[in-house]
């Protein structure tokens, strides 16, 4: 998800669709009140001028007189008009943010960057409040005697020899993946099975879940679905509390107003990892089949090692890139502003790399100089391309009703086709903690005493 600009004014394109929150409803004021008269702006907060150069980029220049550049991709990339209006999650694409070229660049009297993009299909504007960008472009207002911020201190960066020590030795190579299926009954008698196959392979198939209350012919009671749906997702530990909900969650689409994620809606949904706007994203996710679409509607899973081989194979400088610069992801919600920084890939262990990459819910990083934000849309585009190819698809396939399918969230990535008519997935996280105690008792070791010492 996205940090949105304090709009000014709406957009030249933009407009709320019916049923929708609009953006300034949800748009936190950058500044402190005392900071909102033109007057009381500091001076290196104060917009004075702004033109467009060949190459597309925007040159501003602010009343303490410093100057400074602005990329093209970065103004196209926090346009609101592509920012979902209620999910608040970027819906640019790389195609897009290429493409960005500033025809025109102007100040208003209020201190507003007016911007007007060169499009196939016309001219489009945005507005952008001074203030907002002075607290979003510290990074590309840096120079040799005033360096950019750092958010945090960084470890010293990999070298390549490095990162090939971390490497996993056995790399896969797409579609010989065919994941392990075991029936619910099987797991609720013995869970190592399953347990074991998310250990080794990053996925499990459960078949047979229940589609409606069970019926105990012993005592003759009823067990609804969702408690029978529970108990089988808990064999793999307890359920994970997020702001989505206390435990289960379901991707049903939803109505406009309602959406808060674009896994909510028909759209086809590009591989990645969930919930990469928290410190510690969830070890496991869980999605059981309740509804299938009459067209469409595949699942589809990436592995990190599959990416891992194409990056190191294809593009090496990419790929330590990946291991050694920071990414800011949030969450933006009602009462919530989740926000967690890391790179893609980060190593537990020797040959074992976790990912950490969902390019809709990338946040502001406004420490980025000029040309770090060049490198940074150099990598979302190439990884996002990676990602829609085949060398990353590690398994495909149209869930039937009654199955659930088990991942991962750090090494499997997931994705969707678009569909048509109605499907619905129910679902849940589980904490990796809570995933490899389960592994642990469930394990040939847990009657060892040594294991209580």
């Amino acid at each position: 998800m996205v940090v949105v600009p304090c709009v000014v004014r709406q957009a030249a394109r933009v407009g709320v669709r019916p049923g929708r929150r609009a953006l300034a409803a949800v748009a936190v004021p950058p500044w402190p009140q005392r900071y909102q008269r033109q007057e009381d702006l500091p001076l290196a907060a104060r917009l004075t001028r702004a033109r467009a150069d060949p190459d597309g980029h925007v040159h501003v220049g602010w009343a303490d007189g410093t100057e400074h550049k602005l990329h093209r991709k970065w103004l196209r990339d926090v346009d609101p008009a592509l920012t979902n209006p209620t999910s608040l999650q970027r819906e640019a694409t790389p195609e897009q943010l290429a493409a960005a070229h500033v025809a025109d660049a102007w100040v208003d009297d209020q201190g507003a960057l007016h911007v007007t993009f060169q499009e196939s299909d016309g001219p489009s504007r945005v507005v952008l409040d001074q203030a907002w960008l002075a607290l979003h472009t510290r990074g590309q207002r840096a120079t040799a005697t005033n360096p950019a911020p750092a958010w945090r201190p960084t470890p010293a960066p990999l070298s390549l020899a490095e990162i090939e020590t971390l490497l996993p030795t056995h790399l896969p190579s797409p579609g010989d993946f065919a994941p392990r299926r075991i029936p619910r009954s099987q797991l609720l008698e013995d869970p190592l099975p399953a347990l074991t196959a998310v250990q080794e392979d990053g996925m499990v198939i459960i078949t047979d879940m229940p589609t409606c209350d069970l019926r105990d012919p012993d005592t003759s009671t009823q067990q609804p679905l969702i408690e029978a749906t529970a108990l089988a997702m808990r064999q793999f530990g307890q359920l994970q509390r997020t702001f989505y909900s206390d435990g289960l969650w379901d991707t049903a689409p939803k109505d406009a107003a309602d959406v808060n994620d674009t896994a909510y809606t028909n759209l086809g949904l590009p591989l990645h990892t969930d919930a990469t706007y928290m410190r510690e994203p969830p070890g496991l996710q869980l999605f059981c089949c309740t509804a299938q679409s009459s067209d469409g509607g595949a699942s589809l899973f990436g592995h990190v090692n599959l990416v891992l081989k194409a990056l190191y194979e294809q593009e090496p400088d990419l790929l330590t890139y990946c291991f050694n610069t920071p990414w800011a992801f949030q969450a933006l919600e009602t009462n919530v502003h989740y926000h967690a920084m890391g790179p893609i890939f980060g190593a537990e262990a020797p040959q074992d790399v976790v990912m950490r990459f969902n390019p809709t819910d990338r946040a502001a990083m406004p420490q980025l100089t000029f040309d770090e934000l060049e490198a940074y849309y150099h990598c979302l585009e190439r990884l996002t391309a990676l990602l829609a190819s085949p060398k990353c698809l590690y398994h495909s396939e149209r869930l039937a009703v009654g199955e659930m399918a088990v991942i991962n969230n750090h090494k499997v990535l997931h994705g969707r086709e678009a569909f048509v008519g109605h499907r619905n997935l129910v679902g849940c996280y589980v904490t990796m903690d809570e995933f490899q105690s389960r592994l642990r008792l469930a394990g040939p070791d847990q009657h060892d005493p040594r294991r209580h010492a």
